[in-house]
């Protein structure tokens, strides 16, 4: 028997060949091969693409354009803009070739345990990231649950930074054949350029924002926002930040604090009273609107831990198991929430099956998919994205 699977710059190619009489032949599978890459660098295409794209600076299409040149150089299935942040649930901002069921069930339970999520909100960092950078051994549930209900094999995202510590990740996807390292490689190599004119984006929006504020899209500035310049003068206050300083009455001062504080340029967050936290992101000095100044984003803490909260305090669990479950969807390992809480893998495992008897589930997915609905609600989730419907 010829071992199954060969290689070629092609893609993917397997084989398979049978022991047969000596006059009948070998039979061969169809070969399998990635979807082809609509462009090259080198093309005028994909250089007019650039120029539209940079054209689309500060208008609301120039995230669907920024995939739509990225997806040109990585052949692909499907793909996704997803909005991360480290105490919110992610937001599905567009899709394309995705089928409404998939999003349905992301959105209503598996955001809990994608492994991208996880990343951004313990290391956020910018660049280009696989799936397989990513999965662990415990992410059973994404795996099997998840990838098998969408039908894709393998995704590349490429992350940017946004505002308030959130995060902004350009997925694509392969539904027969994974990402090679070509394919990695290729990505790396355009991404400093995109990611320079995605912060001429975020800066020309607060611009914009300042000074021609009718025009200006707002799909990244809906929490309450206040930048201020290196000397502590303010360049823009959103109309959310004014009415929190009517209703906060704290607000100001810890604001005031802060501006005098010498080590405030190391600083990244404010507790304003037992409820709020302030969010600061340093600029530098190609910021436009405010260089080397400060951007502050008003929040409630820990929004994602109170739901997590309130949901659970519908079930009859102890507290020992409360503090499990609410680790499981913050997406932590069964390592860490061991670590976490100073016990063994195996007592995890067995307060875990305490909860499904008294849930009458019988996996820890079922358990996700009693849980998630509750915590959001009803389930739905607001649909105001970029671009194509995500209908």
């Amino acid at each position: 028997m010829v071992p199954m699977g060969t290689s070629s710059d092609a893609g993917w190619q397997v084989r398979l060949f049978l022991h047969l009489p000596l006059e009948t032949t070998s039979r061969e599978m169809p070969m399998v091969t990635a979807p082809q890459p609509e462009l090259a660098v080198t093309d005028v295409a994909w250089s007019e693409r650039l120029g539209d794209l940079a054209r689309a600076i500060g208008t609301e299409p120039f995230y669907e354009r920024l995939l739509s040149l990225f997806g040109s150089l990585i052949g692909h299935d499907s793909a996704w803009i997803i909005r991360y942040s480290r105490v919110a649930t992610p937001d599905v901002r567009f899709t394309r070739n995705v089928p409404r069921h998939v999003l349905d069930i992301y959105e209503s339970t598996f955001f809990a345990v994608d492994p991208f999520f996880r990343f951004w909100a313990e290391i956020s960092r910018p660049g280009v990231v696989l799936l397989r950078d990513v999965l662990t051994d415990d992410n059973e549930l994404y795996r099997e649950g998840f990838q098998s209900k969408a039908g894709f094999l393998d995704e590349m995202a490429l992350f940017f930074p946004v505002i308030g510590h959130s995060g902004l990740a350009l997925f694509v996807q392969r539904s027969a054949v994974p990402f090679s390292d070509e394919d990695r490689a290729k990505a790396q190599h355009i991404f400093p350029a995109l990611e320079g004119i995605h912060r001429a984006h975020v800066g020309r929006l607060f611009y914009e924002l300042r000074y021609r504020s009718d025009n200006a899209d707002r799909s990244l500035i809906q929490a309450p926002t206040l930048i201020v310049d290196r000397c502590g003068t303010p360049a823009y206050v959103s109309p959310a930040w004014r009415d929190a300083e009517q209703k906060l009455p704290d607000l100001r001062g810890v604001v005031a604090s802060w501006h005098h504080d010498e080590k405030r340029r190391t600083l990244t967050s404010l507790d304003v009273g037992p409820n709020h936290q302030i969010r600061i992101e340093a600029f530098d000095r190609d910021f436009q609107l405010a260089p080397e100044g400060f951007m502050l984003i008003l929040e409630q803490a820990s929004k994602l831990n109170d739901k997590v909260a309130a949901a659970l305090e519908k079930l009859e669990l102890t507290s020992r198991e409360r503090d499990i479950l609410t680790l499981t969807v913050q997406g932590k390992t069964t390592g860490e929430i061991a670590q976490a809480l100073a016990i063994s893998k195996g007592t995890i495992k067995n307060h875990r099956l305490r909860m499904y008897r008294k849930l009458n589930v019988t996996s820890e997915r079922a358990l996700l998919g009693m849980l998630m609905p509750l915590i959001d609600g009803d389930g739905a989730r607001a649909h105001n994205g970029v671009g194509q419907s995500r209908h």
